[in-house]
This record gives C-alpha cells, sequence and structure tokens, in this order.
C-alpha cells in the first residue's frame, strides 16, 4: 500500500543529503530510522536522522494508525533531489529483516497504544511466544516415557532422513561452516539440541534424547495449518 508523505519530511530528509546525491532509501521502524543516499557513481552514504526527522516520523506513524489496525510498522521510503517519493506501507505481511525487529516488550507497548484487531502470526510468535516451545531433554525424554505408556506413537517415517548419529555429525558439520563464514543465520549447536533458522524465520529443531533417539520438529512460517482454527 502506498501512502503520502509531509512535504516537510521530505525537506528535512533532502537536507541531510551529501553533495550530489541522487537516491535516498529510508526505513522508518517502530523504534529506528535508518537513511541511505547514494550519489551517481552508485556509491553510498548513512546519515544519521536528526531530532527533527524522528519526531516526523512519529507523527507521520501516529496519522497512519487505522481503527483496528494501527499504524505502520515500517515505512520504506525512495526520494529523489526533486522531491519525488515512493512510500510503501508495511503491515507485516512477512518477517521483518533482523536489523527492523524490535524487541517483543516495544511492540507489547505499542498494542498498547494502538489496539489491533489481529498480528501477523509470526509478529504474534515474537511478541508473545517466549520461546514456550523449548524444553530440556530431560523434560523431553519424561514425555517420552509418559506418550509410551499411554499407547501415543508418531507416525514412522522411512528413508526420509539419515540415521541419528549420522544426522547430528552432519548438523554440527553445517553449524561450524556457518559459524565460520559469520552467518546470523543457518545451523546453530546447543547443548543437547540442534538448531536451525533461516533467513525468514522458518527453522526446525533437533532435540538429542537418551538411548541413541532424538526428535526433529519445526516448519516453515508462514505455513497455512499455523492460523487455521483448531
Amino acid at each position: 500500500m502506498h501512502v503520502e508523505l509531509t512535504e516537510t519530511l521530505r525537506r528535512e530528509l533532502a537536507a541531510l543529503g551529501p553533495a550530489g546525491w541522487r537516491r535516498l532509501d529510508a526505513v522508518f521502524t517502530v523504534t529506528t530510522v535508518r537513511l541511505a543516499f547514494t550519489d551517481e557513481r552508485g556509491h553510498v552514504v548513512h546519515r544519521q536522522p536528526t531530532a527533527a526527522v524522528v519526531e516526523l516520523a512519529r507523527a507521520e506513524r501516529h496519522a497512519s494508525a487505522r481503527p483496528g489496525a494501527g499504524p505502520w510498522w515500517r515505512l520504506l521510503v525512495t526520494l529523489d533531489p526533486a522531491g519525488a517519493a515512493e512510500v510503501v506501507r508495511d503491515d507485516g505481511d512477512e518477517p521483518f529483516p533482523d536489523g527492523d525487529l524490535a524487541p517483543p516488550e516495544v511492540y507489547r507497548a505499542d498494542l498498547a497504544a494502538y489496539p489491533r484487531d489481529r498480528l501477523p502470526l509470526w509478529l504474534a510468535a515474537h511478541v508473545a511466544h517466549e520461546d514456550r516451545q523449548a524444553r530440556p531433554a530431560g523434560r523431553a525424554a519424561a514425555q517420552a516415557r509418559q506418550d509410551r505408556r499411554s499407547g501415543t506413537r508418531g507416525t514412522p517415517s522411512a528413508g526420509e532422513f539419515p540415521e541419528f548419529p549420522v544426522m547430528w555429525a552432519r548438523w554440527a558439520a553445517m553449524a561450524a561452516g556457518f559459524v565460520a563464514a559469520r552467518s546470523s543465520w543457518g545451523p546453530r549447536m546447543l547443548p543437547g539440541a540442534g538448531r536451525f533458522e533461516g533467513s525468514r524465520r522458518s527453522g526446525s529443531t533437533l532435540y538429542q534424547l537418551p538411548g541413541g533417539r532424538a526428535v526433529l520438529s519445526g516448519g516453515v512460517w508462514n505455513a497455512p495449518e499455523l492460523p487455521a482454527p483448531p
């Protein structure tokens, strides 16, 4: 969805540009403003927003609030020296990049100020999940024993995955490669568990259990089953 940008904010943003700039890419979030100016040779210069820009952005966000939907979560702005602007409202249809994602308490405070009828599922999980799905290996083993006693069993998977010791070794080797490459994403190793998270918030966990067993779980962030009623 495209929205308008006030002339005052356009002028304040343009005034921050270095000599010869041809394009400004700005990202406004609940708590931050990022400004990147590009010149005719493709060189990029980053600028810190002034207090005036921050206050104007806050006013823009307040003015954009809609009943039951609140204001934008992010505002993506492209501006040229003539003042022509393309402005896109981001309501969180897809997960935000890490640099634009605020801590859960920031969104909780914003929701108190601007109540909403619904949240994107991924954002609701970020705000309220508090890692409830994670559990120690001992608790997982106790649950497995209880499931065996009650006759609760999963669906066997034959031939889809390597044997657990091999899978664990492969996970560790891949994690070492991602860490060596200084990637913020990919597999990681924890005591008794392997975790994977992709750049779009999809991921999986591999929990090691006693007796050479493990539990693998995971999925994609936009699976249709997640918001479906039970």
